[in-house]
């Protein structure tokens, strides 16, 4: 997958912000209460919520597989 155009670009680098504040911020909740497990779950969390957020803009993205 890859970003087209100048929105592709600004929706890939809102992404990356994304997973980066809600990891910081899941861990400082998860990790006392959980250890390790609470860090792994926050993580997973955040890819999730980046992953959201590129999927509901799509028409931004150039898959190449998607022509063969």
């Amino acid at each position: 997958m890859n970003a087209v155009g100048r929105k592709g670009i600004r929706l890939t680098s809102l992404a990356a912000i994304v997973i980066t504040l809600a990891n910081i911020s899941l861990n400082i909740l998860l990790i006392p209460l959980m250890g390790i497990k609470g860090a792994i779950i926050a993580t997973i969390i955040s890819y999730f919520l980046s992953f959201i957020i590129i999927l509901s803009k799509k028409k931004y993205f150039y898959f190449p597989e998607a022509i063969e």
